[in-house]
C-alpha cells in the first residue's frame, strides 16, 4: 500500500468546481417546478483567493 500525500485543490480548480455547481443549480432550478418560483440565490465561492 502506498500513501500519498494529498494536496489542496487549486484555485483554478475551486473556480471549476464552482462554476459547475453554479450551473447544476441553475439547470435544476430551471427545470424543477417546486423551486422555479423560489427567490433563492445560490453563490460558490470557494474558489475565491484568501
Amino acid at each position: 500500500m502506498v500513501a500519498l500525500a494529498l494536496t489542496p485543490p487549486s484555485a483554478e480548480r475551486l473556480r471549476a468546481v464552482d462554476d459547475f455547481l453554479a450551473e447544476a443549480w441553475a439547470d435544476q432550478a430551471s427545470h424543477d417546478d417546486r423551486l422555479r418560483d423560489l427567490a433563492v440565490q445560490v453563490r460558490f465561492d470557494r474558489g475565491s483567493p484568501t
